[in-house]
């Protein structure tokens, strides 16, 4: 059904467990969608550009492929999926809430260009978040890190008030730059900086260093 631009409803029979790559890409009116619980996987692009498309339910879903649901209009998504693809929800500018299962990686550019998402808060499970997982989230202001997460990619966001939880060890290159951060404090178990970590970041007032810290990269306050 790629690029079925007339298509505005679309209901998937019981029984069915994939939808596959790009089989409603494109469909711009598609503004009904029912997923029945037995659809476990749905593939790369299966959804991307289905600008109509605010409301679905993701909950049985297992396994969601890269730049599934990119681009639509989707206002919340409650993923329960383990396997997420790179971009997965790029560019839903529409989307304000999102709630987190049980994965464990956040991949790269998964909410890269969600430009109405304000609050995120990354549950336990989460180990590793990608590069620019969140980068282009302008209105993005609080970010809330559980105690599982250890490795943050790149350019993660635009925001004011971070929370970095007791598992970080590393803080990667740029991930915060060009925040609106006022103050700083790195826990303990942070003990690496990368390049230009917290760069241009002119509203800091408050910088606290944790007592694990054992390498700054070059410009990493610049």
């Amino acid at each position: 059904f790629k690029g079925c631009t007339a298509l505005t409803k679309a209901t998937v029979p019981t029984g069915v467990e994939i939808i596959g790559e790009s089989t409603f890409e494109g469909c711009t009116a598609l503004a009904s969608l029912t997923l029945p619980s037995s659809v476990k996987t749905v593939g790369d692009k299966a959804f991307k550009g289905c600008s109509a498309l605010v409301e679905t339910s993701l909950s049985a879903i297992e396994n969601i492929g890269t730049e599934a649901f990119a681009g639509t209009g989707l206002t919340s998504a409650k993923i329960s999926a383990t396997t997420l693809g790179e971009k997965s929800f790029r560019d839903c500018t529409e989307l304000t809430a999102i709630t987190l299962g049980s994965a464990t990686t956040i991949p790269a550019e998964m909410f890269a260009g969600c430009t109405s998402i304000t609050t995120v808060t990354i549950p336990k499970s989460i180990e590793t978040i990608g590069t620019s997982a969140f980068d282009g989230c302008s209105k993005l202001a609080t970010l809330t890190l559980g105690t599982g997460v250890t490795t943050l990619g790149d350019r993660c966001s635009k925001l004011a008030d971070l929370s970095l939880g007791s598992g970080v060890t590393t803080v990667g290159d740029r991930a915060f730059a060009d925040c609106g951060l006022t103050a700083l404090a790195l826990p303990d178990n942070v003990t690496t900086l990368g390049d230009g970590a917290f760069s241009n970041n002119p509203n800091i007032a408050t910088l606290q260093f944790g007592a694990g810290l054992t390498a700054i990269s070059d410009n990493a306050f610049a």
